[in-house]
């Protein structure tokens, strides 16, 4: 009787990198492991053509959304808006009507990056007053 004897598997593969490629590296991965997403970025072509520009398109879309949330748009136009409501801040009615709908178009394009990335738009945090 011959012991069953385990294939050796491959020896793990180590890539050292600087602390902004490391950064740089996990903002691309966004939520992925960076084993999964250095394999799909490397293997994207031979699986299926054209997926690398898919995953490009992808990884742009991210970080459009991260850059938004990044600046405080959101919380910016928001202060901005309880302001008015509040009346601490004065404007023609033309002038709020400009924001009010900047605020919106702000919300359409987040909602637009978040069913673009495959996911759905959270409930609206404003009721639409301002």
């Amino acid at each position: 009787m011959t012991a069953h004897v385990k294939p050796k598997r491959p020896a793990p593969l180590s890539l050292r990198l600087n602390k902004a490629e490391r950064k740089r590296l996990e903002k691309l991965a966004g939520d992925q492991p960076l084993g999964s997403f250095i394999k799909d970025r490397v293997f994207a072509d031979a699986l299926m053509p054209g997926a690398s520009e898919v995953l490009d398109r992808y990884q742009m879309l991210v970080r459009v959304l991260a850059a938004l949330g990044e600046n405080d748009v959101f919380a910016n136009l928001d202060a901005i808006a309880k302001a008015i409501e509040a009346g601490d801040l004065v404007l023609s009615d033309e002038q709020e009507a400009q924001i009010a709908a900047s605020c919106l178009l702000v919300l359409e394009m987040r909602d637009d990056l978040i069913r673009a990335l495959g996911l759905k738009p959270p409930a609206q945090p404003y009721d639409g007053d301002y």
